[in-house]
């Protein structure tokens, strides 16, 4: 379960639209949204199974994601790989749907 939530999570990057001001309900990303919130305060570790990338940024480093700060149309995701502790996932229900982003300064 540890690494499909973490594959679950970036494959938000095919959901992700524009922000827009108005929430839009979408049945399928709702569920999605509720079981990432429904997590909220815990840690989950994981690892590369496959990676196709070249560089070495991930392989083998631990992959820890935490999921904090959520409320009804946010998640804020740290996202830790190995000692660089740098990201932050942040999934926003938008007009669109789902909005993943990629945040360095939370």
């Amino acid at each position: 379960m540890k690494s499909t939530i973490l594959v679950a999570l970036s494959s938000l990057l095919f959901l992700s639209g524009l922000a827009q001001s108005e929430v839009s309900s979408i049945p399928s990303q709702d569920a999605f949204f509720n079981s990432i919130k429904a997590l909220c305060g815990k840690a989950y570790s994981g690892s590369i199974t496959v990676d196709n990338d070249s560089g070495d940024s991930f392989a083998n480093k631990k992959l820890v994601m935490h999921v904090r700060r959520c409320d009804e149309t946010q998640l804020q995701v740290p996202f830790h790989v190995g000692e660089d502790a740098s990201r932050t996932w942040v999934i926003t229900k938008t007009g669109s749907g789902l909005s993943l982003k990629h945040d360095t300064e939370l």
